[in-house]
């Protein structure tokens, strides 16, 4: 009777995947199921014939077939149907990111059993694969602003890139950083935008912007000790000039030549010095064929009123060569609190260091040469490049005649 009964009351068994399971795009998907007696979830079974514990369904391929052969038990196959449909491709490393609603479908046999679909179809996650989003780090001069911030964003998955992603939108980088942030370092901080993509999430991370040092606040000292070190720098070419001596050879230019015309300055620090202004003041004297010398006493006004330092330079010069060398500086001060300027100054560009070409102003009142620094940029490169601005000066500030250093009763440095 008992075998009568088994033929005619047949058990079911459930086919049901593991739940919970999951892959990342970009990576190759695995598919595991077990049999169960019950139809809503697992419930695990023990029956000669008839697999126990996890299966494994191979996805290789994008297969979505799997055929079951146990000797002296199951025989048949396995379909798998997924929603969304993965019909025409199965499961692979590149399907889409999204939930698919799996169901195996069996065709098997073993003797008193009748093998079916779970009622309810188990989800498996396909999460997106993770990109990084990076704030390029940036540097700027403090007293600059701050710098175009841009993003990079890297990690594609199976050969894909930018363009072949699917990745829309850009990402952003910001900082609260501003002109006057102080020297050290600030946040770059990295955002995602309107970056969008369908197989891909975006991790965020932050650049850093270096602030490098210019020029100090004008109360601070160390700028004065800068150009009085610029100052005690130079050396006479005659006496084998270092990097810092000023050695100028310089070409008279007549005035009906355009006022913006370049003037070269010869030396070991080379550099360019360009006269914009339209009008030039008039000429302390006229040239001399003789070499003259002196000491020129060099003033630097700093800060408020009554903050005055005093170097020096002794120079030599002719019509065509000029030479400066660091002197002791003379003890009377020149006084500049009511100094006037009744003529337009004339505007002159230095190179900076760092390629930057820098607006200076400068003229000639009682015989003294006055060279302002209008920016902070200008400041700054009148700390560091003494002897360039004094180059530039000195070509800059005479119309068809030159300037001659001798006729001056000094030069008026002012960084206030």
């Amino acid at each position: 009777y008992y075998g009568i009964y088994r033929g005619l009351f047949s058990t079911s068994i459930y086919l049901i995947a593991t739940s919970g399971q999951s892959s990342v795009y970009g990576t190759a998907p695995g598919l595991t199921y077990q049999y169960s007696s019950s139809a809503s979830g697992i419930v695990s079974t023990a029956i000669t014939g008839i697999p126990s514990g996890v299966q494994t369904f191979s996805l290789t391929g994008g297969a979505v077939s799997y055929t079951v052969n146990v000797a002296g038990g199951t025989q048949g196959s396995l379909a798998l149907t997924g929603l969304p449909s993965i019909a025409a491709t199965g499961l692979l490393s590149t399907t889409n990111a999204g939930i698919y609603a799996l169901t195996l479908t069996p065709s098997l046999t073993l003797a008193g059993y009748t093998f079916r679909a779970g009622t309810s179809p188990v989800n498996y996650t396909i999460n997106k694969a993770p990109l990084t989003v990076t704030a390029s780090n940036a540097s700027k001069i403090y007293g600059d602003a701050v710098p175009a911030l841009t993003s990079v964003v890297s990690g594609f998955v199976g050969g894909e890139s930018l363009a072949t992603s699917g990745v829309t939108g850009a990402g952003v980088a910001t900082t609260t950083a501003t002109t006057t942030t102080p020297v050290g370092t600030a946040v770059i901080t990295s955002g995602a935008g309107n970056l969008a993509a369908g197989n891909y999430s975006f991790n965020l991370v932050n650049g850093t912007l270096t602030v490098t040092s210019a020029s100090v606040p004008d109360s601070d000292a160390d700028a004065v000790k800068r150009v009085l070190d610029q100052v005690a720098g130079l050396s006479s070419s005659k006496a084998g000039a270092g990097a810092a001596s000023l050695d100028l050879q310089i070409k008279p230019e007549p005035l009906e030549k355009s006022p913006s015309a370049e003037n070269t300055v010869m030396g070991s620090n080379q550099t360019q010095a360009q006269s914009t202004s339209m009008t030039a003041p008039t000429p302390v004297a006229a040239p001399v064929a003789l070499a003259r010398s002196g000491v020129l006493a060099v003033t630097i006004l700093q800060g408020g009123e009554g903050n005055t330092t005093l170097a020096s330079v002794a120079f030599e010069q002719n019509q065509t060569t000029t030479s400066i060398e660091a002197s002791a500086p003379p003890s009377v001060l020149f006084k500049a609190a009511k100094v006037e300027f009744t003529d337009k100054l004339t505007t002159f560009m230095v190179a900076a260091a760092n390629g930057e070409m820098v607006e200076f102003q400068g003229g000639t009142v009682n015989n003294r040469m006055f060279i302002m620094a209008p920016s902070v940029e200008a400041k700054r490169v009148a700390q560091y490049e003494l002897n360039l601005v004094l180059a530039a000066a000195i070509i800059s500030l005479g119309k068809e005649n030159r300037i001659m250093l001798a006729q001056l009763d000094g030069v008026v440095l002012d960084l206030r």
